[in-house]
C-alpha cells in the first residue's frame, strides 16, 4: 500500500491574506507487506526514489498536500530496484507502480 511519510514544512510567520504561506512536502512510500523469505529485515516503509526525483513527491501548504499518485489505501504491485540511499536507508529506485 502506498502512503505519505516524511512531512516537512517551512516555518515562516504567515500574516494577513498569506495564511498558508509555508511550503510542505513529503515522500510517497511503500508500506511493505512482503511475502516469502527475506534475507534481512525490511523497514516498515520504503521510499519510492529520493530527492530530487519529484515523481514520488507530495507538495502543498499547511492545509494539505497533493501527491503525484493516488494514495487511496488500495494494494499495489511495485517493481523496483532495492538500494541503499542517503543515510544508508533502503529505498526503491526506478519504481513502477501497478494495480494487482
Amino acid at each position: 500500500m502506498l502512503t505519505r511519510a516524511g512531512n516537512a514544512c517551512t516555518r515562516r510567520a504567515c500574516l494577513g491574506e498569506q495564511q498558508c504561506c509555508n511550503r510542505c512536502e513529503g515522500r510517497v512510500v511503500l508500506t511493505a507487506s512482503a511475502s516469502g523469505p527475506l534475507s534481512y529485515p525490511m523497514p516498515p516503509h520504503l521510499p519510492l526514489g529520493a530527492p530530487p526525483d519529484t515523481r514520488w513527491q507530495c507538495v502543498g501548504d499547511e492545509t494539505g498536500q497533493c501527491c503525484s499518485i493516488a494514495l487511496d489505501g488500495q494494494p499495489v504491485v511495485v517493481q523496483a530496484t532495492l538500494r541503499r540511499g542517503p543515510g544508508e536507508i533502503l529505498m526503491l529506485d526506478e519504481a513502477q507502480v501497478c494495480s494487482p
